[in-house]
């Protein structure tokens, strides 16, 4: 609950959560380092606590507000850092990095929005956003299997991912837009002037 004091319920999956942000400066520094064996062990790793931290918060009964702000910063931080690390090496493209990065810039004016209008205290991720967001953790999978294991085959299959996963980004900007600009409608007052 919002107020309540942290227990071992909520503790826990913010602890995944912090962990997996924790593991985001080893990712880039493998990734850029070219340790791609290492760098996608990490990035598995972490994205097996990002489904952990949801799961266990929801069995256990520790869902709370700080983990709901938390989990999807991790996340952005989490996908974007790796976009800029392979970005670097030439291994994913930078549109996609500044398609991401944007739609992320997107989201978080669409807060404030919401927010000086008082529509909203919570932007909650939509579907969209999250299948985008599991296209994106595919994807740079998908990117660190092909360095690592050097399979011929996955080079096409990452390449259209890069474009599934823009893709999605631009979708998914586009659906929470909307949600912003519906709710920021729904809050205006009436003048009594149809246009």
């Amino acid at each position: 609950m919002a107020g309540a004091r942290p227990t071992i319920r909520t503790l826990l999956p913010n602890a995944l959560t912090l962990l997996r942000l924790a593991a985001t400066p080893f990712i880039v520094r493998a990734i850029l380092e070219g340790r791609d064996r290492a760098a996608l062990a990490v990035f598995l790793l972490a994205g097996v606590s990002d489904g952990l931290d949801g799961v266990l918060a929801r069995r256990l009964g520790g869902v709370s507000r700080l983990g709901a702000y938390l989990d999807p910063i991790a996340d952005k931080v989490f996908v974007v850092a790796a976009y800029l690390a392979l970005a670097a090496r030439t291994l994913a493209p930078w549109w996609l990095v500044g398609l991401a990065l944007s739609r992320d810039l997107l989201i978080l004016a669409g807060a404030a929005f919401l927010f000086a209008l008082g529509a909203k205290r919570e932007f909650r991720p939509s579907v969209w956003g999250k299948a985008a967001t599991t296209i994106h953790v595919v994807t740079i999978v998908t990117l660190l299997v092909w360095r690592a294991a050097a399979w011929a085959w996955v080079g096409p299959v990452a390449a259209a991912l890069i474009y599934l996963a823009g893709a999605a980004t631009v979708f998914s900007g586009c659906h929470y837009g909307w949600q912003a600009w519906q709710a920021g409608r729904s809050r205006r007052p009436s003048r009594g002037v149809r246009c």
